[in-house]
């Protein structure tokens, strides 16, 4: 529920220091980088100050959503580096998976067939 890690385990601390490099290695003055440089920072204050709710994990599954998807696509774009690094991300998309996506449908399975075997006969 929080913006680093709505794009992953791996992902995004992969992000952010990805960022940290494009911030160490570009030119000031480039058109392009402030663009980025003032879009990043107003979409995650705005994206978190309409938000209605208090939540004390995090707003970021409700309106920080576009930058999770252009963290995910600097990954992408990034991917084959070096070995190790695509290693770890691929490590961590699987234990996202599985603990994510593969443990909560197992979860809502079970469930559902809990309702089903204690259902009356018709």
């Amino acid at each position: 529920m929080n913006l680093i890690f709505s794009m992953g385990l791996m992902g995004g601390p992969f992000v952010g220091w990805l960022l940290w490099g494009f911030v160490r290695r570009r030119p000031t003055g480039a058109r392009e980088w402030r663009f980025w440089r003032v879009l990043i920072p107003i979409c995650v204050l705005v994206g978190v100050g309409v938000v209605g709710e208090r939540n004390p994990f995090g707003v970021a599954h409700l309106t920080l959503i576009p930058l999770e998807v252009l963290g995910l696509s600097l990954v992408a774009a990034a991917f084959p580096w070096r070995r190790v690094t695509a290693l770890a991300v691929v490590a961590g998309c699987i234990v996202d998976f599985s603990l994510g996506v593969l443990l909560q449908a197992r979860i809502e399975a079970l469930e559902t067939l809990r309702n089903e075997s204690f259902s009356p006969p018709a």
